[in-house]
């Protein structure tokens, strides 16, 4: 409870915070406890309805965009058998919302999907696998081809080139790569560096795909800037677990927040009395550099990293109405000194964009310039 808690206050701050319930009564309950808790619900709506478990980055809906309008759809995947109530959460939500609810048989989870928003997407191979054996995994349809897989994901997830990668196998569970890997931005990834004390086959699978992004350029055609955040240790502040088994069973990482506008909820790993502070800062102290101006918010995961999950698999975001797109190759991180700096920006929106401005100034100095 004091996890969620701490968790829809974050997001309150940014936006509304959406909150499924099972039960009407624990609307009050739910507010009760924040008001006690000194960060009384402000921005919020209940969402009534039955459910199986609280990873909804893996069965809510997908939002995307189409048309003209930038109207908004949800993508409807299939989640796994055993978890059925769970799986008619984003016909639910459309229903409420009044958005189109686009359905696939395609069997995958929100957490093994990553987008950059400009076609192109990255999911782990354990997709292609319950797709092509439903027999061990139980699933409904039929036995696809590795390349009816390929097509359906090129379908259902709009993307022009599908990145898909091997599957983590000491995570805990879930094979989602949200566990070790996150866009920051279109051209920004932060990945979870494991140190060399481990044994576990993870290590060499994430360094096998930190080479695979090191060669892959990002939408603006230069390479993907590459952050490595380290592994977080256990509260004795120590790497005591290193064996695939060990760490199956807490399965610990940075990357596993979830951006909520200006602000990026850190899964952390201590709290007053208890965990690696030290190895907590050190982790913001990454995406502080990875994200300038944002808000890092850690909050302490140890509940669920135990489960195969962490801030990222429990919340799933909903796109904004009327959105602007905005296409900036950013000049960032050191540059040559020249005497102009070449900078290029596509906004768009519905109704069109009329002017747009560049603010900038001189990193320790107060002026801002205006172009």
């Amino acid at each position: 409870a004091d996890l969620g808690g701490e968790m829809a206050d974050a997001i309150q701050k940014e936006v509304p915070v959406w909150i499924r319930i099972e039960n009407a009564a624990d609307s009050n309950a739910i507010k009760i406890f924040m008001a006690a808790k000194g960060t009384p619900l402000v921005s919020y709506r209940f969402f009534l309805t039955v459910g199986d478990d609280f990873w909804m980055r893996d069965y809510g809906p997908i939002g995307f965009y189409y048309g003209n309008n930038d109207d908004i759809g949800f993508l409807d995947l299939k989640y796994y058998p055993g978890r059925d109530l769970d799986n008619l959460f984003p016909s639910y939500l459309a229903n409420q919302l009044g958005y189109l609810d686009v359905q696939t048989n395609l069997y995958a989870e929100g957490g093994n999907f990553i987008s950059d928003g400009f076609y192109r997407s990255f999911h782990s191979n354990v997709v292609e696998d319950v797709n092509m054996n439903p027999t061990q995994y139980h699933t409904a349809h039929p036995p696809w081809t590795l390349q009816q897989v390929k097509d359906t994901i090129k379908h259902a997830w709009a993307s022009t080139e599908n990145v898909s990668t091997p599957t983590l196998v000491c995570d805990g569970g879930p094979g989602h790569n949200d566990m070790f890997m996150k866009l920051m931005d279109e051209n920004t990834f932060a990945v979870m560096e494991y140190p060399s004390v481990i044994t576990a086959a993870d290590k060499a699978i994430i360094d096998g795909v930190i080479n695979t992004l090191s060669s892959m350029n990002s939408v603006y055609g230069k390479p993907y800037r590459i952050f490595k955040v380290p592994m977080p240790k256990q509260d004795d502040r120590t790497h005591s677990l290193k064996t695939c088994g060990e760490i199956f069973n807490d399965a610990r990482t940075f990357v596993n927040g979830t951006t909520v506008n200006g602000t990026y909820l850190m899964p952390s790993y201590s709290n007053a009395t208890s965990g690696d502070k030290a190895g907590d800062q050190e982790a913001i102290e990454v995406f502080k550099r990875m994200s300038p101006g944002y808000k890092i918010i850690p909050l302490d995961a140890r509940i669920l990293t135990i489960y195969g999950g962490a801030i990222h698999c429990v919340n799933m975001q909903i796109p904004a109405e009327n959105p602007i797109t905005i296409w900036h190759p950013p000049v960032q991180d050191l540059q040559p000194k020249k005497n102009s700096y070449h900078i290029v920006v596509k906004p768009t929106n519905k109704s069109g964009i009329a002017t747009t401005k560049c603010i900038w100034r001189v990193r320790g100095t107060q002026n801002w310039n205006t172009i």
